[in-house]
């Protein structure tokens, strides 16, 4: 899994150092988890697009519709007693995935 992951995102670093004519938009996960709103808001305007107030207004309440939802989630799968998962978990060691992803990291951080 680490493996093709890696490999997904050096091809992904390649192609864009390739075609830099192509526009991106880097996303955060964590942004667009803990705000969705303001996340969405960035894209539209590093994309030079406009945000109807509709549709913000939309993506505002669908964000706090989804918030409250995987709130209830977490808190049935995840409680006080049962640990989190870990990537030693999954058979994964922390300082190879860091060292793995160094490059990536550096560049979108994480």
């Amino acid at each position: 899994m680490l493996t093709s992951t890696s490999a997904f995102c050096f091809r992904s670093l390649k192609f864009r150092a390739e075609n830099k004519d192509v526009k991106f938009v880097d996303v955060s996960y964590k942004g667009l988890v803990e705000d969705s709103p303001a996340t969405v808001k960035d894209i539209y305007k590093q994309l030079n697009l406009d945000l109807s107030p509709e549709l913000e207004q939309h993506i505002a309440v669908t964000a706090d519709k989804m918030h409250a939802e995987w709130k209830d989630y977490q808190s049935t799968v995840w409680n006080e007693q049962e640990p989190k998962p870990q990537l030693q978990d999954f058979g994964l060691m922390t300082g190879d995935v860091k060292r793995i992803f160094a490059d990536y990291s550096a560049k979108f951080g994480g």
